[in-house]
């Protein structure tokens, strides 16, 4: 399932949607406008989880499989620090 935040400018305003496909369907989901700082914090998650999982992938062939839960473990708690 292939997921993204989608920025839409509408009447010179941003608004913010989660978007996802179901059933083979493209789906948006309302988060809010540009400027509210809920909609910021949501952005910034996704980009750190983002960031971890390309460091993943690029460890990923150094380590092996077996070390891919840990691995993931250990960069989460260091995001959160």
């Amino acid at each position: 399932m292939r997921r993204s935040l989608v920025r839409k400018v509408i009447k010179g305003n941003d608004y913010w949607y989660w978007q996802s496909r179901c059933d083979g369907k493209t789906v948006q989901k309302y988060l809010g406008r540009g400027d509210d700082p809920a909609v910021e914090r949501v952005r910034e998650r996704i980009a750190q989880r983002t960031r971890g999982e390309r460091l993943c992938a690029t460890l990923q062939p150094l380590f092996g499989p077996a070390l891919q839960e840990p691995m993931a473990r250990v960069l989460a708690a260091l995001q959160a620090a």
